[in-house]
């Protein structure tokens, strides 16, 4: 199955929050190339989910912000550091245009 594309529009210096589900317990998170740096500006963070529970997850939150006029693509890989040669275990691709 093919994944979807997920298209985003931005005005310039307006934001989009990302919320992708987190598996930091098991040792995943979610990581993307910065190959936009002169489109978008990404913040991100880590909100806990119920640290009560064994295994439990939480939301790995993304702040994209256009900062200047264009198109590009985000793909978003779940992976874990340490396992290069391994597939991700999620992606999400996100095409953004600002204007």
């Amino acid at each position: 199955m093919e994944k979807q594309i997920e298209k985003i529009a931005l005005k310039m210096n307006e934001s989009v929050r990302i919320d992708l589900p987190g598996k930091r317990t098991s040792g995943y998170g979610w990581h993307y190339k910065p190959e936009f740096i002169s489109i978008l500006q990404i913040a991100n963070e880590y909100i806990p989910g119920d640290m009560k529970l064994a295994g439990g997850s939480g939301i790995e939150r993304f702040t994209i912000t256009g900062v200047s006029s264009g198109t590009c693509s985000v793909t978003f890989l779940q992976t874990r550091s340490w396992e290069k040669d391994k597939p991700p275990l999620d992606s999400k691709e996100f095409q953004i245009t600002v204007g």
